[in-house]
């Protein structure tokens, strides 16, 4: 097991190094702020290449010297253990390969709606991440995005991701429960490997593709999903515990059962909102399997104590 694990962070870091150097030059001349971010012109916009400040409290310029940033390189940030917190401005659509890897005292990232992707191990090594936002807008995710983050005790995944890469929570050994996308259809390789405090994930019936390895090291973990899925035969395939979801009145799936969850049967009844798949399971409280106002009289009665 230890060979094994050797190897496989020999070949991530070997690639990490390889697309490093295989980055060429072809931006006119680095310039330098005075809060320390190294940036380079094209066509009137600054790419920032790398960062020299020591800033804890880190707020990314939507303009350096009258120049909007519309780009930050591979690895600008990489390795700047004086970081706390970041906020990326609204000018960014993607986070770029190894953005912040290596950053390891960064606790908390504040991503703009803008924001569509996440690049190759981009938060690898953040030891130290506790919170971060994923808008909805973001529809990928690449590989070892998040491998390392052991600080990491939960993450909203964005509605519109449709696949888990390889490596993407490797090592995440704090995190505790997970609710996957409703619009999810493959788990990659050891996307979940060693998360050693993993207790439940929820799994949509959409997926259809999960890798063996996938929760290799999860040895707490119990795995909720839906009757007759694909997630069903792997986890019985793999001896993994698994719950057949019902949602028992936790409409917003968020493992707690209150006043929100009532509210949302309400707004369902009243065709204010649809809800899906998941939560549309979780809204039948009092199991007619039918959903209305008399599901939402239920979970408010039980949470006086009355049921």
């Amino acid at each position: 097991m230890l060979r094994k694990t050797w190897l496989r962070l020999t070949t991530l870091m070997t690639a990490v190094a390889f697309m490093l150097c295989a980055v060429p030059s072809v931006y006119a001349q680095s310039e330098s702020s005075e809060e320390g971010f190294v940036y380079e012109v094209k066509n009137g916009e600054a790419i920032i290449t790398e960062y020299t400040g020591n800033a804890q409290d880190l707020t990314i310029p939507a303009t350096i010297d009258e120049y909007p940033v519309t780009q930050i390189g591979s690895y600008a940030f990489s390795g700047c253990e004086s970081i706390l917190s970041v906020t990326i401005p609204a000018t960014i659509d993607y986070l770029s390969e190894g953005m912040f890897s290596g950053c390891s005292s960064l606790r908390s990232v504040s991503l703009p709606d803008t924001i569509e992707s996440i690049d190759y191990v981009a938060f690898f090594g953040c030891e130290s991440l506790e919170e971060i936002n994923l808008p909805s807008t973001i529809t990928t995710i690449e590989i070892g995005a998040f491998y390392g983050c052991s600080s990491l005790t939960e993450i909203a995944l964005p509605a519109d991701l449709t696949l888990l890469q390889d490596w993407v929570f490797y090592s995440c050994t704090g995190l505790e429960s997970i609710i996957l996308p409703q619009n999810l259809r493959g788990i990659g390789t050891e996307a979940f490997a060693d998360c050693t405090s993993l207790q439940r994930i929820l799994i949509p019936s959409t997926t259809e593709s999960i890798s063996d390895d996938a929760f290799t090291g999860c040895n707490q973990l119990e795995i909720f999903g839906f009757d007759g899925s694909y997630t069903e035969a792997f986890a019985k395939e793999k001896n993994i515990p698994f719950s057949i979801f019902d949602g028992c009145g936790d409409v917003n799936i968020d493992w707690t059962v209150n006043i929100k969850d009532a509210t949302s049967i309400q707004k369902h009844a009243a065709s204010i909102i649809t809800l899906e798949e998941m939560p549309l399971a979780a809204a039948d409280f009092n199991l007619d399997k039918r959903v209305n106002v008399k599901d939402a009289t239920a979970i408010q009665k039980s949470i006086a104590g009355i049921l």
